[in-house]
Formats: structure tokens, C-alpha cells, sequence
């Protein structure tokens, strides 16, 4: 089954925060969105998760509409506290670690994760990285997170969306972003 973003958009007053954000990919897998602080990661997971509404776009998983269906996405912050829209929320936790472990191994269907290695050390990170890519592939979920660090997008994902301004630049997995950067073309 495929989940799709297409056309995702967003405006505040005049200017857009997102524009024209699309990306597919299956179950089982990882994609992270990465881009520097101010492109428009957290506000994409936002709109993903219906805490914030867009100007135009969809978000379906085989023609189903994400935003009208509950209890499937899951929404981690990058504070520790684990908000959702669509109806699932586990109880809270003590740290980073605990809220992403929460958040990987919870029912939800589709795991958002903002940031969720901000913070953590790099011995921490490989444990975590493995967790997400594991349950991703046992469990079938689809995991989106966003994070700066594209180190951390080639070690933890199958495919990377990179934005900046609001506008993608370029998607793939992320040894193809790596070997052939936009900026080579």
C-alpha cells in the first residue's frame, strides 16, 4: 500500500511555508524529511497530522484521505510530549528515547516523528535508528521524520525528501541525494 503526499501547501498571510511538497513510498518504510532550521519540516508534520490545515494538497494512503481518518497517525513532538489528532496517544514519557520507543511500537499506522534525535548521543542514535527501521518493516508502518542532520537521514531512512524555503529540492534514497546533490546538477 502507498502512502502519498502530493501538492502539500501552505501559506501564512503572504508568504508560503510550503509549496507543492509531494513524495510517495510504501509500507515498511522510512523517509526523512531534512532541511535546515526554517524550511518548513515541522510545519509538513503539522499538516500531516491535521494540526494545521494547508492551502492545497492531499494526504492518502490508496485513495484514502488521511485527514478524515482516526486513529491511524501518530504525532511525535520535539519536546518529549506526544500529541495526536487522529486518536491515539500514548500515556506520556520520561525522556526523548522512551516517547520515540512509545511512538514506533504504538497501534498507529503512521508514526510522524519530529526531531526525534535532537539532543540524543550518537551511541543512542544507532539503537534508535535500528528500533524505527525494525518496526517500520515488522509492523508495516509508514514513519516520516524530520531532522536537519543528514547524517542521521543516511544512516535511519529509505528514501529522503530534502526541502528548504518551503520547496522541495530533491527526493531519492539518500545515497542518491548524497552522490548526485542537487547542487551538482
Amino acid at each position: 500500500m502507498t502512502l502519498t503526499v502530493s501538492a502539500i501547501s501552505k501559506r501564512l498571510k503572504n508568504n508560503w511555508v510550503l509549496r507543492d511538497i509531494s513524495f510517495a513510498f510504501e509500507a515498511g518504510s522510512v523517509v526523512g524529511v531534512c532541511g535546515p532550521t526554517g524550511s518548513g519540516k515541522s510545519t509538513l508534520l503539522k499538516v500531516l497530522a491535521g494540526k494545521e490545515k494547508p492551502n492545497g494538497g492531499s494526504f492518502e494512503l490508496n485513495d484514502l484521505d488521511m485527514w478524515s481518518a482516526n486513529g491511524r497517525t501518530l504525532y511525535l513532538t520535539d519536546n518529549y510530549g506526544q500529541k495526536s489528532w487522529f486518536g491515539f496517544s500514548p500515556p506520556p514519557r520520561k525522556n526523548k528515547i522512551e516517547s520515540v520507543y512509545a511512538a514506533i511500537e504504538s497501534n498507529s499506522e503512521i508514526v510522524l516523528l519530529d526531531e526525534p534525535f535532537c539532543g540524543v548521543d550518537n551511541f543512542q542514535k544507532a539503537e534508535i535508528f535500528l528500533r524505527i527501521q525494525n518496526a517500520a518493516a515488522e509492523k508495516e508502518k509508514y514513519v516520516i521524520l524530520a531532522t536537519a542532520d543528514f547524517a542521521d537521514v543516511l544512516l535511519a531512512c529509505d528514501q529522503v525528501v530534502l526541502i528548504d524555503k518551503g520547496e522541495m529540492l530533491q527526493s531519492g534514497t539518500p545515497e542518491e541525494v548524497y552522490s548526485e546533490p542537487i547542487s551538482s546538477r
